[in-house]
């Protein structure tokens, strides 16, 4: 037997045979209580607003969603210092048409400096000459001062514990994933302020606050959509959660489903874990923060879909009618062949903020050509991280 044959067996044997029974999530931290995962939680879905054509209630009509997202790439890299290149982007729809899009882009350079005797890392931002709004089909350029994160957020200690991997001095390079995802939340607080009573922002990621000071721009978005009184939710494509028996949640979910006969039926599951607000010293000592202020609930959005997707709910948004529009609302967007069952929204603004492998290419060539002649200095500087390069080249 080839020995891939006996791995798949084997994965098989991890993932069917072990016994799905009053398994619960695995949440690290202090403040999660998690429920057993059982049949009786799964709610079916109303399935009338899958056709596109399907007249839309008037609430439906009316209400305007926000989807947002961002992508970044790192142009260039040594020890001490790191270049990279940050968009960010917002769609709102409104009648499941697109009548809004906003995209903002700027280089942010990441440096090592000498402070107090020890390493930190600090930011310096650099404009980009594309940044756009469009508004029904016309474009118009506007500034982005309002979704660069504060250069005093980004002072890192390069052994801050959000950033170090094992023993190590955090990667400089993780800067620029945390300075895309303030600016992510600044974007939302933005599109958020533009909004009605009602109306919904979803992003692409969870209501968890991960990073040193990220807990600042949670704060900010979340202070407007209480004021509004609208709904802010994460929808997170993937999920690396565990039940308490070593079993992936969507695989004992799916087991589950299938046993309660709800394969051809669109569903939500709730309640999957109760959260407390977190302690956590200095930081809830001046801002009182709960770091995961969110209802957790894992979504089926479209009866074809292969896919369950794990969505949150800020908490104080979350009341059975706003629950039941969200869903609505993301059920008539789960229907794009491209992706079933998940919302064409979050893969319109995927596509205006993701950058490609050769957009990536593209921006290194045109920093060289433009560097002169200190970019053989530069060059010099590169070789002590990119010597790996070399040898992917020859493969």
């Amino acid at each position: 037997m080839h020995p891939f044959q006996q791995i798949a067996q084997r994965i098989k044997e991890n993932i069917v045979q072990k016994e799905v029974k009053n398994e619960k999530v695995l949440f690290q931290g202090g403040e999660y209580s998690a429920f057993p995962l059982i049949e009786d939680n799964f709610i079916v879905l109303d399935d009338n607003l899958k056709s596109k054509n399907a007249s839309l209630s008037p609430s439906l009509s009316q209400q305007k969603i926000a989807f947002i997202d961002g992508g970044n790439a790192e142009l260039l890299k040594t020890p001490g210092f790191s270049l990279q290149f940050i968009r960010v982007a917002a769609c709102v729809f409104q009648a499941n048409k697109s009548i809004t899009m906003e995209q903002y882009e700027y280089y942010v350079l990441i440096s090592a400096v000498e402070n107090e005797n020890d390493i930190y890392y600090e930011v310096d931002y650099f404009s980009s000459e594309n940044n756009q709004r469009q508004s029904n089909g016309k474009m118009n350029e506007t500034i982005n001062e309002k979704i660069l994160p504060r250069k005093e957020d980004l002072c890192y200690y390069s052994y801050d514990k959000t950033i170090v991997t094992g023993v190590d001095r955090g990667e400089i390079s993780k800067m620029g994933e945390i300075c895309r995802k303030f600016s992510e939340l600044l974007l939302a607080k933005k599109i958020a302020q533009e909004l009605q009573e009602n109306d919904l922002v979803v992003l692409d990621n969870s209501l968890k606050s991960y990073y040193t000071n990220e807990e600042i721009y949670w704060q900010q978005l979340f202070t407007v959509v209480t004021a509004r009184k609208m709904i802010l939710a994460g929808l997170t494509k993937t999920t690396t959660l565990l039940t308490d028996k070593g079993n992936s949640v969507i695989s004992v979910l799916h087991l589950l489903s299938e046993k309660k006969q709800l394969q051809d039926k669109c569903w939500y599951y709730y309640p999957v874990v109760s959260i407390t607000k977190a302690i956590d010293g200095q930081l809830d000592k001046h801002l009182q923060f709960d770091k995961h202020p969110a209802e957790i609930l894992f979504v089926k959005l479209h009866k074809l879909a292969n896919y369950i997707f794990k969505l949150e709910i800020y908490n104080q948004s979350f009341r059975a009618e706003n629950l039941q529009l969200l869903l609505s609302m993301l059920q008539l967007q789960a229907n794009d062949a491209f992706f079933v069952g998940y919302p064409y929204g979050l893969v319109k603004v995927d596509q205006f903020a993701r950058v490609s492998n050769k957009e990536k290419e593209y921006l290194q060539v045109l920093f060289m050509a433009n560097a002169g002649q200190n970019y053989a200095f530069i060059k010099q500087a590169l070789s002590a991280s990119n010597a790996h390069g070399i040898l992917d080249g020859k493969s």
